[in-house]
């Protein structure tokens, strides 16, 4: 009371009266026989184990949870509190199941005193704060739940110290802050859910050094940077979702090496450059969506090699190019709408149960199956064929022509009669040349230049070209020399440049052109040189190369092509 009362009223003992004289008792002879032994306490979990629920309890509003049976009576295992499940002997908490229950509060950081823990599962309550960094001490926790709550600040770098955590669901929360890259020592985790938060920064490489992931998501944040290469080193990776962020780059083309894929969600980032013709290799895949991002080139042939395929998301990009007939290969939905697709629509697109096409460059006449007659799904397309000089400036547009070493005339009047640099006309005022060597155009070539059916030469060797040869130049029926070595096309070869029949000299050497050789090029039968060394070409040597019986210069060498001669 001198103090502050806290612990009182209190009571002093009074001494019992002493008894009054009498006679003195006689002795009773006592029994010596044994006293039955008290029968054992059941056992107990530890006291700091008890603390440590009695903590959450009253830090998320226990009173009002929608189920809090027993709690607080006695022990927590022998009295069989909600949610809460002990090993065999009672000694321990291994289970604490309190998803969907209605607490309301701050996780406690005495939860780390759970030393024998299995399972936290606090999914779809109220629970706000942040994620207290003691759970990293939680040696035997398999799964930790903590999805779908209003959890805010970063998540722990502690958590990585949970080595057999199998399961880390954080989804749908509103932490904030980076990626910790300590996630790269779950070793036994499967699945990674951290969807719909506002995680900011990269996406740190050490997550590739997870073995057995099967499932990676990280959808819906604000994620910066580029995609890591490191994630193709996930072997048993099955779901891989990182759409919905603000990822820039390209496509790293090793993903294609992610064999057990089903699904790739990539859309509504600002990924650009060419999709990786190396995902044709996923065979396994059942969805790819790649839409609303920055995506240009054309679309891979490739893509038509995924059997299992069923939805093929590629709209709101800037895709170039006509459909790859090897797409009526698959049993996919195609949604290939708002992007830059020329040329014919192809008639098999009426196979196809689901598809949308709207909104490209289509010329007409349309399928009739998409027409605006039937459902427009094709439309808009044009009747309306493009200039040669159209064309050029398409080019120099493609190629940043406004910085080429020369450019003298271009973009002034007729490119014939005006003499744009580079561009030689025939006496019929069509153009039948281009040459620019060492002439710094950086870029794609477009499309558009197989619509320069005159064309007999055509000479861009040893400059900062990119992206793939387009498979329009095949349409070049005048066509004798095509030289586009020392530059950084990517890509396959397309198999219509075999259709060149009057090509004397193909040089596509020192690129980084990838893929097979198409056997198509045995069709070239009136070829001198044939040159595709110094680039990543894979697979056999075609034996229809053994038709090209003209050849007197033949070079394939530095590529990583394999099998017999």
């Amino acid at each position: 009371a001198a103090e502050n009362g806290l612990c009182e009223p209190c009571y002093s003992s009074v001494p019992a009266p002493a008894p009054a004289p009498g006679p003195v008792p006689i002795p009773v002879p006592v029994s010596l026989s044994p006293s039955p032994s008290p029968s054992p306490s059941p056992p107990t979990v530890p006291s700091s184990e008890r603390n440590a629920l009695v903590v959450l309890y009253d830090n998320t509003d226990g009173p009002n949870w929608k189920n809090n049976e027993n709690w607080l009576n006695g022990d927590p295992c022998s009295e069989l509190w909600y949610g809460v499940e002990c090993d065999s002997e009672g000694q321990h908490v291994e289970l604490l199941q309190l998803n969907n229950n209605l607490l309301a509060g701050m996780i406690p950081s005495e939860l780390g005193q759970l030393s024998k823990l299995t399972l936290l599962d606090l999914y779809l309550n109220q629970l706000s704060g942040m994620i207290p960094s003691e759970l990293g001490q939680l040696s035997a926790l398999s799964k930790l739940k903590l999805n779908y709550n209003q959890l805010n600040g970063s998540i722990p770098s502690e958590i990585g110290e949970l080595s057999v955590l199998s399961n880390l669901l954080l989804d749908g929360n509103v932490l904030t802050g980076t990626l910790p890259s300590e996630l790269g020592q779950l070793f036994a985790i499967t699945i990674l859910k951290l969807t719909d938060n506002q995680l900011t920064g990269t996406i740190p490489p050490e997550i590739g050094h997870l073995p057995i992931l099967r499932s990676l998501y990280l959808n819906i944040n604000q994620l910066t940077g580029t995609i890591p290469s490191e994630l193709s080193q996930l072997p048993e990776l099955y779901s891989l979702w990182l759409n919905r962020n603000t990822l820039t780059g390209t496509i790293p083309t090793v993903l294609g090496q992610l064999s057990a894929l089903n699904s790739l969600y990539f859309n509504n980032n600002q990924l650009n450059g060419p999709i990786p013709s190396e995902l044709g290799q996923l065979s396994k895949l059942v969805s790819l969506k790649l839409y609303d991002n920055q995506l240009n080139e054309t679309i891979p042939l490739e893509l038509g090699d995924m059997s299992k395929l069923s939805d093929l998301s590629l709209y709101d990009n800037q895709l170039i190019g006509t459909i790859p007939s090897e797409l009526a290969q698959l049993s996919a939905s195609l949604y290939l709408q708002t992007n830059e697709l020329s040329g014919q629509v192809p008639d098999w697109i009426c196979n196809v149960s689901i598809y949308d096409l709207t909104d490209n460059l289509f010329s007409c006449p349309l399928p009739s199956c998409c027409s605006a007659a039937e459902n427009g799904l094709c439309e808009p397309c044009s009747s309306t064929t493009l200039s040669e000089r159209d064309v050029l400036v398409i080019l120099y547009e493609s190629t940043d022509g406004p910085n080429w070493k020369k450019n003298e005339n271009w973009l002034n009047g007729d490119p014939c009669s005006e003499g744009w640099y580079g561009v030689s006309c025939n006496r019929g005022e069509r153009v039948y040349k281009l040459g620019f060597f060492d002439n710094q155009l950086n870029g794609s070539l477009p499309s558009e230049l197989g619509q320069l059916s005159d064309l007999y030469w055509i000479q861009m060797d040893s400059n900062l070209l990119s992206g793939t040869i387009p498979s329009e130049l095949g349409q070049l029926s005048s066509t004798v020399y095509l030289k586009l070595h020392h530059n950084e096309f990517t890509g396959t070869i397309a198999s219509e440049l075999g259709q060149l029949s009057k090509l004397l000299e193909l040089k596509l050497m020192f690129n980084q052109l990838s893929g097979t050789i198409p056997s198509e090029l045995g069709n070239l039968t009136s070829l001198d040189i044939f040159g595709l060394h110094s680039n990543r070409l894979t697979g056999t040597i075609p034996s229809e190369l053994g038709h090209l019986s003209a050849v007197t210069s033949f070079a394939v060498h530095t590529n990583q092509l394999t099998g017999t001669i």
